[in-house]
């Protein structure tokens, strides 16, 4: 693709050329001639602009870039465009790709993914997840669509945990030999106990409302391969050491 390229010359002047890159070297198609202001200057690479525009095969996809006059050359103007969104899908497949190295493509819940993919992004609540994923990715999430989802979900907690081993022995040398784990609470603006969450121990200081312990298990590298998540416990029973071997 040929671009103009300005550089100095040892008088000082700046020379205008017209290159390209081949075989990681510049080749010079055409020199425009050298500068001496700032004046010369913008008319030198109003030339290059031009011989670009005309050595063309097909017309460029914004002229005026080039300086072409737009009512000759109209193709696509700047003039006439209204910016209506901006989608990151190249993010997306980004992300798709070592989603299915490491193992997680064959879950086939692209609810599951695509809310993962938003705790790496922005990290949000499950709603604000869908509006923000149909906002960058131009996909079509609904409430409903959600609602019917999770339930979907929990059940593939074994699978992706065995995907992640899995993955952390082939190509991590995760043995099993040393493990490390961390834990958080999580507490609910509600007073009543039920069977998973319970008063009792939290970091936040609301040991009088039910909570829920999560803790999560990582290779010695850091790599997550099980996450847990258990009624609150007492203070006393937290462990204190955040390792474990064997």
């Amino acid at each position: 693709m040929l671009k103009v390229r300005t550089t100095k010359t040892g008088s000082g002047n700046t020379a205008v050329q017209v290159v390209y890159g081949q075989n990681r070297r510049i080749k010079v198609v055409k020199h425009l001639g050298s500068a001496r202001n700032e004046k010369e200057l913008k008319q030198l690479v109003a030339l290059a602009d031009q011989f670009i525009l005309a050595c063309a095969p097909t017309p460029p996809l914004f002229p005026e870039v080039f300086g072409a006059d737009t009512q000759k050359h109209h193709l696509v103007s700047v003039e006439n465009l209204s910016f209506i969104n901006t989608y990151h899908t190249f993010a997306h497949e980004f992300l798709s790709r070592f989603y299915a190295i490491n193992g997680f493509a064959a879950l086939n819940n692209a609810l599951l993914r695509d809310l993962a993919f938003m705790r790496i992004i922005e990290p949000a609540s499950k709603l604000r997840s869908v509006e923000l994923f149909n906002q960058y990715f131009g996909d079509t999430y609904t409430r409903n669509t959600l609602y019917k989802g999770l339930p979907e979900i929990r059940p593939l907690k074994p699978v992706a945990e065995q995907a992640a081993v899995a993955y952390a022995k082939e190509n991590l040398g995760f043995d099993f030999s040393v493990v490390f784990y961390d834990v958080t609470t999580l507490y609910f603006e509600s007073f009543q106990d039920d069977e998973l969450r319970k008063a009792g121990y939290s970091k936040d200081n609301k040991s009088n409302q039910p909570q829920v312990l999560i803790g999560l298990v990582v290779s010695h590298q850091g790599y997550p391969i099980a996450q847990i998540c258990l009624r609150a416990i007492p203070l006393k029973a937290i462990p204190s050491c955040r390792s474990s071997k064997g």
